[in-house]
């Protein structure tokens, strides 16, 4: 049987980055956004956060420090998140932050794969957000 998702999607788009960590169990956050995915099993969930940085291709490759060629963006790592998450709609308040580092003021993308207790691996799904200061 494979992953699927229903869902995923942020409440907020546009933050400011919370001064607590990430919780690990779902609740409330001052600032930050929340996350919500419907799995269709459980399963552990990774989030793999990206920041999206504007680039030219040299070749084949993106490069952020050319002037010239085409445009492309280059997703660079910056941290992930793995929570265990029930079959049925779940939400993550997420803070802006990987573990205690603050993300900088940016373009990111947040990728969430699942996989179950069998091996399933679901496909990768992504939203773009945005940090403020």
């Amino acid at each position: 049987m494979d992953m699927e998702y229903g869902t995923f999607a942020l409440t907020h788009k546009r933050f400011r980055v919370a001064k607590a960590r990430t919780p690990v169990a779902a609740r409330k956050a001052p600032r930050g956004t929340k996350l919500s995915y419907t799995l269709s099993e459980p399963a552990a969930i990774t989030f793999t956060i990206y920041l999206d940085r504007k680039g030219r291709f040299k070749g084949k490759t993106c490069k952020v420090t050319l002037k010239k060629g085409r445009r492309c963006v280059l997703a660079t790592k910056k941290g992930k998140l793995t929570r265990n998450a029930p079959a049925g709609a779940s939400t993550l308040a997420f803070s802006g932050r990987v573990g205690r580092r603050a993300l900088k003021p940016g373009r990111y993308e947040i990728r969430a794969i699942a996989r179950d207790t069998a091996g399933n691996v679901s496909k990768p799904k992504g939203v773009s957000f945005k940090i403020v200061r």
